[in-house]
């Protein structure tokens, strides 16, 4: 099974060399966890930036846009899982992705 989890963090720097004091209101105020997609439909806001990701690399491949996305999902989730059993780092394993999805495009 698939999770996503979505957290938002609101964080402004604290500039302490500036002189700036630190309070409340630069400190963190929510941090939510969306396991079961509720609040954020994740698949969707995949599917949409797969999508722009191909238009942008692969402007006239209109035609194969719908196999990408879902082989993007698929890779998502392969890599995703990879970086959490620590088998790669995060910035391998988005690029990992990238390489599986658009070799066969010649990338």
């Amino acid at each position: 099974m698939y999770l996503s989890v979505f957290s938002v963090a609101c964080c402004l720097s604290t500039q302490v060399n500036s002189g700036i004091k630190a309070d409340s209101y630069n400190m963190i105020k929510a941090v939510l966890f969306d396991l079961d997609d509720t609040l954020i439909d994740h698949d969707a806001a995949i599917r949409d930036a797969a999508g722009a990701l191909f238009d942008q690399v692969i402007p006239d491949g209109k035609h194969e846009l719908k196999v990408f996305i879902e082989q993007w999902i698929s890779l998502n989730r392969k890599w995703y899982k990879k970086f959490f059993a620590k088998q790669v780092t995060f910035q391998e394993s988005g690029r990992g992705k990238l390489r599986e999805a658009f070799s066969k495009y010649g990338y």
